[in-house]
C-alpha cells in the first residue's frame, strides 16, 4: 500500500489518506512500521513480523521514508520514522531481515541477513538529500532536513557524470559544491538542478 505513494497511479489526496495511517496505534511501531496495521487484528501476528505484523521487513521503512521525503509529503512523518529506525545501529552489527516492531530483535527461525541496508543508503542520498538523476542527463538536488539528522548532515563525493558533488545541510538553507567549488545556497523547497 505505501509503495503507491511513489506513483502517479493516485491522487495527492489518496497518497495524503493512505499516509494518514502512519500513526502510533496502528502502523508506527516503537521501532519502525508494523507490516499490518495494529488495527487489523484478524491478520496481525507476531510469528511472520515482516509481513504478518508484528514488525516489519527491515527495508521497507527505509522505503517509505524515501517516498515521503521525495514526494514531499509529510517530511515530519519521514523523520518519525527514521528516529525510530537509526537506533538499529545501537543493537545490531547488521541490518537484518526483519525486525520486531515493539523491541530490538529478530525471530530466531527466519533468515538473519538480509540486503535491507542498501535501502537505507539509498534512502539518505535520495530521500535526505535529495539527489536525483533524471533521464534527461540532469541532475535535481531538492533535500530535506531535520534537526535528528545532527552530524550525518553532510554528504560527499557523490559521483554525477564526470564531476564529484557535496551537500551540506543546514537548519534553514543547504549547500551544494562541484568539484569542491561552492555552487549554491538555497532554502529548503527550493530545488538546484544541474544540466
Amino acid at each position: 500500500m505505501f509503495d503507491s505513494i511513489d506513483t502517479n497511479v493516485i491522487s495527492d489526496r489518496q497518497k495524503h489518506r493512505i499516509v494518514d495511517h502512519i500513526k502510533d496505534g496502528e502502523f508506527l511501531s516503537n521501532t519502525g512500521l508494523f507490516s499490518i496495521s495494529r488495527l487489523d487484528t484478524h491478520h496481525w501476528d507476531l510469528e511472520d513480523v515482516d509481513w504478518g505484523g508484528g514488525g516489519q521487513y527491515c527495508g521497507h521503512p527505509s522505503r517509505v521514508i524515501e517516498y515521503l521525503l521525495r514526494r514531499k509529503i509529510r517530511p515530519d512523518i519521514a523523520y518519525n520514522i527514521l528516529s525510530r529506525i537509526i537506533s538499529w545501529a545501537d543493537v545490531a552489527p547488521y541490518i537484518p531481515q526483519e525486525q520486531f516492531g515493539q523491541f530490538f530483535g529478530t525471530p530466531h527461525v527466519e533468515m538473519p541477513m538480509s540486503l535491507a541496508g542498501a535501502a537505507f543508503t539509498q534512502t539518505i542520498i535520495f530521500g535526505v538529500f535529495g539527489l536525483n538523476p533524471r533521464l534527461d542527463g540532469s541532475l535535481v538536488i531538492d533535500p530535506s532536513y531535520d534537526s535528528i539528522m545532527g552530524k550525518f548532515s553532510s554528504l560527499q563525493n557523490y559521483r554525477f557524470k564526470t564531476h564529484s558533488y557535496d551537500v551540506r545541510l543546514f537548519d534553514q538553507y543547504y549547500e551544494v559544491y562541484g568539484d569542491g567549488k561552492f555552487l549554491v545556497k538555497n532554502m529548503y523547497g527550493k530545488a538546484y538542478i544541474i544540466k
